[in-house]
């Protein structure tokens, strides 16, 4: 079960419009875990399937977990779908055999393809900077905040944060990571807890 502050649907709406801040394209919500695990991938599909029926936009999901691939359960694409990995192969390609549409009206996904590790930090400009004219909305998991990396992801890409923790996680992780994310002078637009 998923509980989240009443702030995600003005999140949601944000996701919705084209008058984001031009410095990082369209509007981007982060998806943040504490730690790691599976939470952030199927927090990220929950919130783009959201934005998607809830707006008339055209919304973009990334998977960046090489581990945790929510768009074979939920999107139904398939371990050979190309995706992230397909468009960061040396040389980079603007790929966009790696977006797939979903059911979903207006619902698109890159999913992490053949990834063998979480992207780095250029990497996810690089894409979002080649994405971002295509799309109003994008929601892109992130790295956990207990990685010092996660640090730069958030500096750099989200508009703003969904910080995802789960009940197993101490009080000591969660302080961190709002740290960290105050510290990127990032907006926390939500917290979720999830649940068993």
């Amino acid at each position: 079960m998923v509980y989240l502050k009443t702030k995600v649907m003005d999140l949601v709406r944000r996701l919705g419009t084209d008058d984001a801040p031009t410095k990082r394209g369209c509007f981007t919500a982060g998806v943040c875990p504490v730690e790691s695990g599976p939470h952030a991938a199927r927090m990220t599909a929950e919130l783009a399937i959201l934005a998607a029926r809830q707006t008339s936009a055209r919304i973009l999901m990334i998977e960046t977990n090489p581990v945790h691939r929510i768009s074979d359960s939920v999107f139904h694409l398939g371990p050979n779908a190309p995706g992230l990995a397909e468009m960061l192969a040396p040389p980079p390609h603007n790929r966009f055999d790696t977006i797939h549409p979903t059911q979903i009206p207006n619902l698109f996904v890159m999913p992490a393809g053949h990834l063998r590790r979480p992207p780095t930090e250029e990497q996810m400009r690089w894409v979002h900077s080649v994405l971002s004219t295509h799309f109003q909305g994008m929601v892109i998991e992130l790295p956990p905040m207990g990685e010092l990396r996660a640090r730069e992801f958030c500096s750099r890409i989200p508009n703003a944060v969904v910080l995802v923790s789960h009940a197993g996680a101490s009080t000591w992780a969660v302080k961190r990571a709002v740290r960290r994310l105050h510290a990127a002078d990032l907006p926390i637009a939500a917290t979720t807890l999830v649940g068993p």
